[in-house]
């Protein structure tokens, strides 16, 4: 009787995590990069093993296996030993966020606390003292305990009893993005993410010899599974940075691709687009991206024209159009389940904007009265996707705008303790006698082609006809030169009993005293223009001021939110 091949590379992370320093001990899994380029810190997969068990024994003193733990520490390689410590201990990690000096992130803080129902905090000695003023200060509970990774009384050198959870455990508490609500806490299961890996080997043919560069937060789900988990599982080295390096040099992310002959790097769409405005001030030769085979492009809309410039301006260094890979997931689906196809560029295609707006798709040649949507590939092997009518519950045909349900084994468990949201996103499909995740997110499906439109809650209707807010934010961005790009949101409002939208943009810095008429006639006339609406008001806001998640989607209802309570601060605005 001949055995069946075994799914998964083992059937835990803990399991993954002995493999990888069994394997491929002496191998490099993470380098970290200074700002300036440098090496700051190196890992081998033996290494990561050793100074996890180390943390696993310090946590272990203070909490019990099964308890939640969240990590609040900065962006580098404690992180990831943090992680499988937390694992190792038999608790559930909860990344968090990065500390911030500039940020007061104490009711955040207090928010995870509370959602995940523990008091531990992992975190090292420097970020501790940001814990301690809040709890001083009484914005988190008193109750909550700093485990400093970095102080220990522990006896780093006695062996810890390895654990063996089960494949259907969960894994980790990873809370969501919030762009259209409160985080909530998405349970992950060592099955969810090994399904998630297995998925996306095939989509980005990954291996041992596929070098990672990234610089995405490692508390987001991008990166902590895209760029941390992933590369583990593949066998690969990463090359990390921090956000901060990035957005203050985004030629930092480009050279390392080039220096360290990287295979793969995930990032959003602003990334592409902010890089590409410092093409000047990269050092790079005709064959610095000839090692780069997927830019996976994901986490937030994708434009083409912002691909396309891209393409364009580093396509004499050996990049090419055919390496963007458009990817479509969300954390409750554990990370990308849907992809376009390796080496082959991004699909575009114009559809009637008439009947864009009535739900309806009707593709055409020209950019004339059309509107341009980017394909966002095929569902991955074994999973399903439907197109539903949010209001009537049944499945749409092809061509035809709904909300997108997904279906399969990377989808999560629910939602930690909140039986309301999980009963809400998860929901039962009788005849096919599925689990299906109401993503929130509109499009529709072109044989077997998903294109997403937009966030059902974040859809504007005005008179029975569908705008979607990044359309004229974008238009807004890309045509008002004063305008902070993709700082821009657009809201739906009732007044006096009709549906209205309101603009909330934020200017650059040096047009914060120069603000008049113009100003707004100049957004007016582009809205007017391009989108035939003419908003209720129009807000202009100092840099900085506009909510984003942790992956820089805009969080359009939260401002809203703080519209309605006038909690903006206002430089300016016109109300009609």
């Amino acid at each position: 009787m001949t055995q069946e091949p075994q799914k998964f590379l083992a059937n835990n992370w803990i399991d993954i995590l002995y493999l990888r320093s069994k394997i491929s001990g002496d191998k490099k899994a993470f380098i970290f990069l200074s700002p300036d380029g440098k090496e700051t810190e190196r890992l081998t997969f033996s290494a990561l093993l050793k100074r996890s068990e180390q943390i696993a024994a310090m946590i272990s003193e203070k909490a019990h296996a099964g308890q939640n733990c969240v990590i609040f520490l900065p962006q580098g390689l404690n992180f990831v030993c943090t992680f499988f410590g937390i694992l190792l201990s038999g608790c559930i990690p909860v990344p968090a966020f990065a500390p911030n000096a500039h940020r007061n992130n104490s009711m955040r803080m207090a928010g995870i606390l509370e959602a995940a129902k523990t008091n531990f905090i992992v975190t090292d000695s420097s970020s501790s003292s940001f814990v301690n003023a809040w709890k001083a200060d009484g914005t988190i509970k008193r109750q909550a305990q700093c485990i400093e990774i970095d102080v220990t009384s522990s006896d780093l050198s006695a062996p810890i009893q390895k654990i063996q959870p089960a494949i259907t455990d969960t894994c980790l508490l990873q809370f969501t993005s919030g762009s259209t609500g409160e985080p909530k806490g998405v349970l992950i299961t060592h099955e969810n993410l090994l399904e998630n890996m297995e998925l996306l080997v095939k989509f980005y043919g990954t291996s041992s010899d596929t070098p990672f560069v990234s610089w995405v937060p490692l508390y987001h789900d991008l990166g902590l599974i895209g760029n941390m988990l992933f590369p583990i599982y593949s066998g690969a080295t990463c090359i990390m940075m921090a956000p901060e390096s990035f957005i203050q040099r985004p030629s930092l992310w480009l050279e390392t691709i080039d220096k360290y002959r990287a295979y793969i790097s995930f990032a959003p769409t602003f990334a592409y687009q902010f890089a590409t405005k410092f093409k000047n001030e990269m050092n790079l030769t005709p064959s610095s991206f000839s090692s780069w085979k997927v830019a996976v492009v994901g986490a937030e809309p994708i434009f083409k024209d912002v691909l396309d410039t891209f393409s364009e301006a580093f396509s004499e260094f050996g990049f090419s159009s055919r390496n963007f890979q458009c990817a479509y997931g969300l954390a409750e689906s554990t990370l990308m389940v849907v992809s376009t196809s390796r080496d082959q560029a991004p699909n575009a295609r114009y559809v009637n904007k008439k009947l864009l707006e009535e739900g309806q798709i009707e593709f055409q040649r020209t950019s004339v009265n059309g509107h341009e949507l980017i394909c966002s590939g095929c569902i991955g092997e074994g999973h399903s996707i439907r197109i539903v009518d949010p209001n009537l519950n049944h499945s749409l045909n092809d061509l035809t705008v709904g909300e997108i349900y997904i279906s399969g084994p990377c989808i999560a468990d629910g939602y930690y303790e909140n039986k309301e949201a999980t009963e809400n996103a998860f929901v039962h499909f009788t005849e096919e006698n599925q689990i299906y995740l109401r993503t929130g997110d509109l499009g529709f499906l072109d044989n077997s082609e998903l294109y997403v439109t937009g966030r059902s809650k974040d859809l504007i209707i005005i008179n029975g006809k569908n705008h979607y807010p990044q359309d004229i934010e974008k238009t807004i961005y890309s045509n008002v030169p004063f305008v902070r790009v993709g700082c821009t949101t657009a809201f739906q409002v009732q007044e006096n009993s009709r549906e209205q939208f309101v603009l909330v943009s934020e200017i650059k810095p040096e047009h914060y005293s120069q603000v008049d008429l113009n100003y707004f006639t100049k957004i007016l006339r582009c809205v007017y223009e391009y989108h035939g609406l003419t908003p209720l008001d129009i807000v202009l806001i100092p840099a900085g001021h506009i909510s984003k998640t942790s992956s820089g989607k805009l969080q359009r209802q939260l401002v809203k939110k703080r519209y309605q309570n006038l909690k903006l601060k206002v430089i300016a605005n016109l109300r009609s």
